[in-house]
């Protein structure tokens, strides 16, 4: 996508296999100067310099505007909205990482000729489900104030960056050229200071804060020219993120700065590599001296940085080595000497490396298969294909309607490294190994048994460094013969490996019983726990002692498990005087709060009856979530309870939302969803600092529902929402649909979802059991 100044438009343009390019549309800007585009899956936002409403105030006071386009697949165009004002120059435009929030900076915050207002380097816009804007500004910051008693120079914020920190800040790094005087008043070039570079955290809720502000690009404090550097305007960080460059554009020079795991920023080199430099403070000397350097990009690979010198014509190619540059290439006669403005480097066209995958397993009696797909950066998904586990699933628990092992989560698992993909096979009671492939295809490594005979239908799975751990749905009797109490009254088992570095499992210690049926199995943050959810907690068929929906074990340093539970827990009792269903648990998430401590996030589906009898499907409850905090010593304490995922207190099925059952954090831990899998729709919660949670919208998003409370009808008719992911960016949720062989596509907006797209026809309708998202 390029801006057109002269003729206020955007052009978008085909990358061919060649590298050639081929004109797909152009569509008008509305107002003037066209100047910066930004792109988030398929919204495109220009902005420009100036408005016709009075917004022209002459260089370099314009007022700009930010205009919005969908581009299509095709690559087309299509306006978005109307223009959204604003009261400043803009310089540069980006989207958050996750596309909730549009940032802009401006080139002439604090000029003397604009309204008070217009004093902010930079301004954040909450980007709509629609991707329109919000009418106002969420926040605004800058480093630097009018009038300021260090008589320092405005920011004229140029390019930015938002980059992630170790603990998943999003850190906005800011470049700054120090142009307009401290009263405000227009640059005059002798009085240009030293360039700087500014950082704000860019919270969740869009609020700019702080962090380090003005530092400086020059080494020299009392800026002469020769070693000060003093237009620092843009900026490309290394591909590991740990080191950028900084272009100075009067001074032909680029600046190398550190990016620490704590988002803190250090200059390292004020001249990391040059071209030629001015010599006088004369600015038409100056401009004819200098060879400008403006823009730059690093290659995807992160190998070499290049730099558009915009007073001459030149791209010049520098090998990266850690924050070393060395110049390998000066490329001139292609480009006018002065008429450029950007650079961009790209990988393959058409075909880039994938931003990452997702991996779905199926659970057919015939024959177990996990299907891969790798995943575009706009969240798509193209198919690679379906590779065998080397065991089989089964309908043997729940009497056919291949349900039951559906009704567990975490099938499916990756290595901590995610070299390897592992996946339960309920029919052959066995447990797979496969690797993963660079171009994402699956080869199988190993296929060990789940715990002999009797220990039947592994599905969940655990991992914590090279420790395994999976549950079974049945164990033996003492005396050896295969315990089947019948659906939905199994007791379970536990059985550990220890996965080596080629992927082989071996097996640690015999089965571990269970004294009710397991749905999932977790490790603390510390590996030092297991945790074990139940579905059938409180059931009438068994012991009151098997009444706990969640177990905790103690791992010993062979991996195997203590001998008693260090830990149990229920938010609901047989019997209780509410009359609430008991909880069903499914899905759980162990998390940190603010203050260190492990919160265990669990979903309850509410389906035995309080008296303890099996479910009976009209008499399904409201869904619900409830807390729990894991202390070091293994034990488990209240926190909330029942906090239910519907809005209507009867219950009725069209707003209920009954069966909560999976769930998946975002990617900064701020919210989370929970899949109601009969219901097919899924629930947004927030969870606080402290580790508190609370109910955001019962319906966050939904695919076909159920009309009727018969169960053969609602089964056929829903598309059952079971397992969920998240992936590693924080960017998308992937659903796989249990009851249509579907997985839907949702872009994350906060604690919003929005449909992307739902793929079909690689998955069986009803024998899928897990997803899983890289």
């Amino acid at each position: 996508l390029a801006v057109n100044a002269g003729s206020d438009s955007i052009s978008a343009f085909a990358v061919e296999e060649d590298f050639s390019l081929r004109l797909t549309a152009t569509e008008s800007t509305i107002d003037r100067g066209p100047n910066s585009v930004a792109v988030f899956g398929s919204i495109v936002y220009v902005s420009n310099i100036t408005r016709p409403d009075g917004g022209f105030g002459g260089e370099p006071d314009q007022e700009g505007s930010l205009v919005g386009y969908f581009l299509g697949a095709d690559g087309s165009l299509t306006r978005l909205g109307d223009p959204v004002d604003l009261v400043n120059r803009p310089s540069a435009i980006r989207f958050s990482p996750r596309g909730d929030y549009l940032l802009v900076a401006s080139i002439n915050a604090g000029s003397s000729e604009l309204e008070n207002d217009a004093d902010d380097e930079l301004t954040v816009f909450r980007v709509n489900q629609d991707g329109t804007l919000s009418a106002s500004a969420v926040s605004t910051a800058r480093s630097t104030v009018r009038g300021n008693p260090q008589n320092r120079n405005l920011p004229s914020a140029i390019g930015f960056e938002i980059v992630e920190d170790a603990a998943g800040r999003d850190i906005v790094v800011v470049t700054e050229a120090r142009e307009f005087q401290a009263d405000g008043s227009p640059p005059a070039f002798p009085n240009l200071q030293n360039g700087s570079v500014s950082t704000f955290a860019l919270g969740t809720d869009g609020v700019l804060n702080p962090l380090q502000l003005d530092i400086q690009t020059a080494t020299n404090p009392d800026g002469s020219f020769t070693d000060g550097d003093r237009t620092a305007c843009w900026i490309s960080f290394s591909s590991d993120g740990g080191v950028f460059w900084v272009s100075n554009a009067l001074d032909a020079s680029l600046s190398s700065f550190s990016f620490d795991d704590r988002g803190e920023v250090r200059l390292l080199a004020a001249v990391a590599a040059e071209g030629a430099r001015p010599t006088s403070t004369d600015p038409a000397l100056a401009f004819s001296e200098t060879d400008g350097f403006i823009d730059l990009d690093v290659s995807d690979d992160g190998r070499f940085l290049y730099q558009l010198y915009g007073l001459s014509g030149t791209v010049g190619v520098y090998a990266i080595d850690g924050d070393r540059l060395t110049r390998v290439q000066e490329l001139t006669g292609t480009l006018p000497e002065e008429d450029t403005q950007g650079i961009i480097a790209v990988g393959a066209p058409r075909t880039p490396e994938p931003a990452g995958g997702v991996f779905a397993m199926t659970n057919r009696p015939e024959g177990n298969s996990v299907v891969s797909y790798s995943r575009r950066r706009d969240g798509t998904l193209q198919y690679i294909g379906e590779f065998s586990t080397g065991g089989a699933g089964t309908t043997e628990f729940d009497g056919g309607e291949g349900l039951d092992p559906l009704i567990s989560a975490y099938a499916l698992e990756h290595s901590e490294d995610q070299r390897f993909l592992l996946a339960v096979n309920a029919g052959t009671d066995t447990l797979s190994v496969l690797r993963v492939e660079d171009d994402l295809s699956l080869g199988l490594v190993d296929v060990a048994p789940t715990g002999g005979a009797g220990h039947a239908g592994p599905n969940s799975i655990a991992v914590h460094g090279a420790l395994v751990y999976v549950s079974n749905i049945t164990r033996e009797n003492p005396d050896g013969s295969p315990l089947f109490v019948g659906e939905p009254d199994q007791q379970g088992s536990l059985q550990g490996f220890w996965l080596g570095a080629d992927g082989r499992l071996r097996p640690v210690g015999p089965p571990r019983d269970l004294g009710n049926r397991p749905s999932a199995v977790r490790f603390s943050a510390d590996g030092n726990h297991l945790i074990v959810a139940s579905i059938n907690a409180g059931s009438s068929a068994l012991s009151p002692a098997n009444n706990d929906e969640l177990t905790v074990f103690g791992v010993e340093t062979d991996g195997s498990l203590t001998l008693q539970p260090t830990g149990s827990a229920a938010s609901t009792n047989p019997g209780n005087p509410a009359g609430r269903n008991l909880p069903s648990a499914i899905g759980f998430e162990v998390v940190e709060d603010a203050s260190g401590r492990d919160v265990v996030v669990v979903t309850e589906a509410r389906e035995f009856r309080a008296d303890g009898t099996p479910p009976v499907f009209p008499g399904l409850q409201n869904g619900s979530v409830s807390t729990f905090v894991l202390d070091a010593s293994g034990q488990l304490t209240n926190g909330q309870l029942d906090l239910q995922t519907a809005t209507n207190p009867d219950g009725s099925f069209v707003d209920g939302d009954r069966t909560a059952c999976w769930i998946a954090f975002s990617g900064d831990g701020d919210y989370f969803w929970v899949s109601n899998a009969l219901d097919s729709s899924l629930s947004s919660f927030s969870f606080g600092a402290d580790g508190s949670v609370s109910l955001v919208n019962a319906v966050a998003a939904e695919g076909t529902r159920p009309q009727s409370t018969d169960p053969a009808v609602a089964f056929a008719t829903t598309d059952g929402f079971i397992d969920v992911d998240v992936s590693n960016d924080g960017s998308f949720l992937y659903q796989l649909y249990g009851l249509s062989g579907a997985i839907g596509v949702f872009r994350i907006r906060g604690s919003e979802l929005e449909l992307v797209e739902e793929i079909r026809g690689d998955l069986p309708s009803f024998d899928t059991q897990g997803i899983i998202a890289f």
